[in-house]
């Protein structure tokens, strides 16, 4: 420690608690806060943690969101075990977005739907359970297609829910897209926009 002109100084702060933190630079025990007086200065609003890990503002989960953006993907090509979160910070419910977007024009494409859809979401419940949902209908377009398609009114957002995702483990998606015209010099594509929130 150093109690030099610019104040104390030391390389951290550690609770006397028992069980404190093994890393960082402010060391606190599972149940101690970070508290802060209030504008009207008659409460304190804390920064703090509940037994699910989850951080809290003033008792209140903090919301965590992920997002993830597919590289541009032809029509009629599949896109397999794509991370929306790599890793669950906690064991939490979460709900998922899905955007699909028409993100390149095709040229010369014959008449024929074309289309994508979110097939499956893939995740591990708490208990260790592989689980799975899908299928959702995302974006369909004829020939070559408009650009930003899906991203308006007339094309479906896909919204849904895991009960549970257990801590450590991954959320992943996988499409299923079909190129029924023929003839294109360019193939459409898409890309899919993806939110996680918890």
């Amino acid at each position: 420690m150093n109690y030099g002109g610019a104040g104390i100084q030391t390389a951290i702060f550690q609770t006397t608690t028992a069980n404190v933190a093994s890393s960082g630079s402010l060391r606190l025990a599972a149940s101690e806060a970070i508290e802060w007086r209030n504008q009207a200065n008659n409460n304190d609003v804390g920064l703090t943690k509940n037994s699910s890990d989850q951080r809290l503002y003033n008792a209140v989960p903090v919301a965590l969101s992920y997002t993830a953006t597919s590289a541009g993907t032809n029509f009629g090509t599949n896109l397999t075990a794509v991370n929306i979160i790599a890793s669950m910070p906690v064991t939490a419910a979460v709900q998922l977005v899905f955007q699909p977007v028409v993100s390149l024009v095709g040229v010369g494409c014959g008449a024929g739907t074309n289309s994508v859809n979110v097939s499956s979401v893939n995740w591990t419940a708490p208990g260790g359970t592989a689980e799975s949902i899908g299928a959702f209908t995302a974006v369909s377009i004829s020939a070559n297609g408009t650009i930003d398609t899906g991203s308006t009114g007339g094309q479906a957002q896909v919204v849904t829910n895991i009960p549970a995702a257990k801590a450590g483990t991954a959320i992943t998606y996988t499409t299923s897209s079909t190129l029924a015209s023929a003839g294109c010099s360019t193939i459409p594509q898409y890309t899919v926009y993806a939110k996680a929130i918890f």
